[in-house]
């Protein structure tokens, strides 16, 4: 069945999902007596009233001084703390080979957790029209959902790691690759494991020309350093960098590219490092890897570590084995795409690559914790739905792994807010709690700046100035576990 916003309508009223279509606020809404954490940085602001109005919050400060309009839907607020809603910044909503209505279940599953925001990193070159057209429900407000930024289709080298990649194999179709996407109105390109240098420089070259950022994976062709300073906006998933700051970078590098093009085998960047990991973490060389650090922070180059997806492909084993409650808003047929015996990347690992992958995650962790202690500067994000990453909740994983990774609570949480406003160029309207910003707001009962943890303890979701109580959100969680079995 071809998607169409009148079809994604239908299948909404057959699930029963409540609340399907974004109803503007009726009238204001004022949460009273609650603790603020603004996201600047700044202490908690306590016994706070915070009144919200056409989508943006208008006022706030403490509960004695602000005046509640009188038509205001007061939220009694009392032992509450309230933080911006969040970004999760390396998303898979179209994720290849799922049902066309997956995207509708990540949309209430991170509104559900309290995201508000997603960078799509990944559509399909031979299924634009149908990503955009979630897009254009999302933005007309046709589905509750949060704000969607769109790669569109990723962009590989002549031996794609996925079949729905626009494939490259010269200077010129990289540039009428970027050309192309940019006239679907993506919101940038992303770049991926298997590109050559010439065209990974070409890609560079155009999106400048056609003013729109690139992110993506640092091609195992490329030093991240050279990356950093042709532009490249954010890196994902930490490729790369290990291996730059290896003090036998020019030796493992030939190495790690031929096993990505071993004959028989789905290149990947993922089993080089995996293959080698113990050499890379032996020959970690910190000089080598402040210099790197020093020149992502002297071009602005932002790290997305996805961590919660690093340990999954680290422990896939181990994590198949335990029961999640996660898994019943998923159907079997993915469940079983999951498996790590079916998944193209671990299937047959042997003990020795299990190892390396342990290996691999810890040196992960350590290169972390290097990187924010140089000032490199850090968006959370989850590639779910990778196996056993979970829309909207891995997120809360994520800010968990950053906190074990040296972050504070408070940086962690401004990874998925404050950050990715000022990645994004929203931070005059986005990304903090303060007045004239964006009504997209989180509260929690529980403080997430002793806890961590405590940002999944969510009792209650401004989207777009809309109120959703919890009963509101446990319903949407009602729906996709009921449609899961269907």
């Amino acid at each position: 069945m071809a998607f169409t916003v009148g079809v994604l309508v239908s299948a909404l009223a057959n699930f029963g999902t409540g609340q399907q279509m974004r109803e503007p606020a009726r009238s204001p809404l004022a949460f009273t007596h609650v603790t603020v954490i603004d996201a600047t940085g700044a202490p908690e602001q306590q016994d706070y009233t915070v009144v919200v109005a056409d989508g943006k919050i208008v006022s706030l400060g403490p509960a004695v001084s602000v005046l509640i309009p009188k038509d205001a839907r007061v939220v009694d607020s009392r032992g509450l703390f309230m933080i911006p809603g969040l970004w999760d910044m390396h998303a898979h909503a179209f994720a290849e080979g799922s049902a066309h209505l997956l995207p509708l279940f990540y949309f209430q599953l991170s509104v559900a957790n309290g995201v508000t925001g997603l960078r799509d990193m990944a559509g399909s070159a031979d299924n634009i029209e149908a990503d955009e057209q979630w897009r254009t429900a999302l933005s007309t407000g046709a589905i509750i959902g949060p704000q969607l930024l769109m790669a569109g289709a990723l962009v590989d080298g002549p031996h794609p790691t996925y079949p729905r990649s626009i494939s490259v194999a010269t200077r010129q179709q990289a540039r009428d690759a970027v050309d192309s996407l940019k006239k679907r109105k993506v919101d940038f390109i992303k770049v991926y494991n298997m590109l050559p240098k010439e065209e990974y420089f070409a890609i560079a070259e155009e999106s400048k020309k056609r003013g729109i950022p690139f992110v993506g994976h640092v091609p195992l062709a490329v030093r991240a350093s050279e990356a950093s300073k042709a532009g490249q906006a954010s890196f994902e998933h930490l490729w790369g960098l290990l291996l730059e700051s290896s003090s036998r970078e020019d030796e493992l590098r030939p190495k790690m590219l031929a096993e990505a093009n071993r004959p028989g085998t789905r290149p990947t960047q993922l089993r080089p490092h995996t293959v080698f990991a113990r050499e890379l973490a032996d020959s970690y060389d910190s000089q080598k890897a402040s210099a790197l650090f020093a020149e992502m922070v002297r071009n602005h180059t932002w790290q997305v570590p996805t961590l919660s997806v690093l340990h999954m492909l680290a422990y896939i084993e181990d994590i198949a084995k335990q029961p999640d409650p996660r898994l019943r808003y998923f159907p079997q047929a993915l469940k079983d795409e999951w498996n790590p015996t079916h998944d193209w990347r671990t299937q047959g690992r042997d003990a020795k690559e299990i190892e390396n992958g342990h290996i691999l995650f810890e040196a992960d962790l350590k290169l972390v914790q290097a990187m924010h202690s140089a000032g490199v500067r850090m968006l959370a994000g989850t590639d779910s739905t990778e196996p056993y990453t979970y829309p909207g909740f891995t997120l809360h994983d994520e800010l968990a792994w950053l906190v074990t990774a040296g972050l504070t609570p408070m940086e962690a949480i401004q990874s998925a807010t404050r950050n990715p406003a000022e990645f994004l160029g929203r931070i005059n309207r986005q990304g903090t709690v303060e007045v004239g910003k964006d009504a997209d707001l989180v509260l929690l009962n529980a403080d997430p700046l002793a806890d961590i943890q405590n940002t999944q303890k969510i009792v209650g979701v401004v989207l777009h100035g809309m109120y959703l109580s919890r009963a509101d959100l446990d319903a949407m969680l009602n729906t996709v576990a009921k449609a899961a079995t269907q």
